[in-house]
């Protein structure tokens, strides 16, 4: 699914497992944080378990086959996986685990270049696709961020912010974060966009 898609996706459902990638960084730590909050932990400490690239299938089935210590949900944070560590000859315990999964866990692939080693996994993961936005999309995130601030834009400058930065979010949300500021209660407009912000050649 696209990243704008799966907020009202983990509303209806959360699913047992995710992969986050992408080209922009903002919007797979975006996806990465809607999924946290989803969960909703008391305990996090408890009840996240983070591990790196380099563990195996099996270190991730056995840990979300771990039941959660008074939340509901356990969450299994996986930054990056290469597949390195497979065991030849032995069952795989990860794709075991999905075809089966615990309605206690909640597994997370964090791999925004991709990762060719899950491959044999990805009909069980639900992928979220964090590549850069169309300006539609982009239009909607920002006036999100701008109602939390109580600040607003014009159309013009809207425009001009989301191609100066080339439709990237993590660019877009630092300057207007600038843009905000300085504008310091007044609307934002085009001829602050075209003053403060550097244009992506």
């Amino acid at each position: 699914m696209k990243f704008v898609e799966l907020k009202n996706s983990i509303a209806k459902k959360i699913m047992p497992a995710y992969l986050i990638t992408g080209n922009d960084r903002y919007l797979c730590f975006a996806a990465l944080d809607m999924i946290k909050k989803a969960v909703n932990r008391s305990m996090p400490d408890l009840n996240e378990d983070i591990l790196g690239e380099n563990a195996t299938a099996s270190d991730i089935a056995q840990s979300a086959s771990v039941f959660p210590f008074v939340d509901q949900v356990r969450l299994v944070l996986v930054n990056g996986f290469s597949g390195k560590n497979k065991t030849k000859g032995k069952d795989d315990l990860l794709l075991t685990y999905l075809k089966s999964p615990s309605e206690q866990s909640v597994i997370v692939f964090f791999c925004m270049d991709g990762s060719e080693a899950l491959k044999p996994y990805l009909s069980l993961i639900t992928q979220v696709d964090c590549d850069k936005l169309d300006p539609e999309s982009i239009c909607v995130l920002i006036k999100e961020k701008l109602a939390k601030d109580n600040a607003s834009i014009e159309q013009a400058a809207m425009n001009n912010l989301i191609m100066f930065c080339n439709n990237d979010m993590t660019r877009i949300m630092g300057e207007l974060e600038k843009l905000i500021s300085f504008a310091d209660g007044k609307q934002i407009i085009t001829d602050m966009v075209k003053e403060f912000v550097v244009q992506d050649k």
